[in-house]
């Protein structure tokens, strides 16, 4: 049943995400198109390349959520047939397969996001 719960969590988060795809979308194009600016420029610019790429990991990480569990499988009635039965548990395992890949992306991006934001402050009080 826990696994559930956090499907169940990420179905909460996505509905309000997935209502919020095209901003999202143009944030991530802006995020982008500042990653390669920055990028490409010859120098000064070391401190925003990080915050830039962390702009654009929350950014598609915010859209995957809202596309992969806006909508959750239907739950399936006992007494139907057993390969209904069981598409439906393979589906939802695979769905908690991939609730338990966006938790641990989540902890990595939140990682990388405290060490871009003190690389910037390094750089800002250099």
């Amino acid at each position: 049943m826990r696994a559930s719960v956090l499907i169940n969590f990420y179905a909460w988060i996505a509905r309000p995400i997935a209502r919020w795809s095209t901003l999202l979308w143009l944030i991530l194009a802006v995020a982008v198109g500042f990653f390669l600016f920055d990028l490409l420029r010859s120098s000064g610019t070391e401190g925003r390349v990080p915050l830039s790429l962390i702009v654009v990991l929350w950014t598609g990480f915010l859209i995957a959520v809202g596309r992969c569990f806006a909508e959750l499988p239907a739950p399936f009635d006992p007494q139907s047939r057993f390969r209904v039965r069981l598409v439906a548990r393979i589906k939802r395992g695979l769905l908690w397969l991939l609730a338990i890949a966006t938790t641990a992306l989540f902890g990595l991006v939140a990682l990388l996001s405290v060490r871009a934001v003190g690389m910037y402050v390094r750089v800002l009080l250099d």
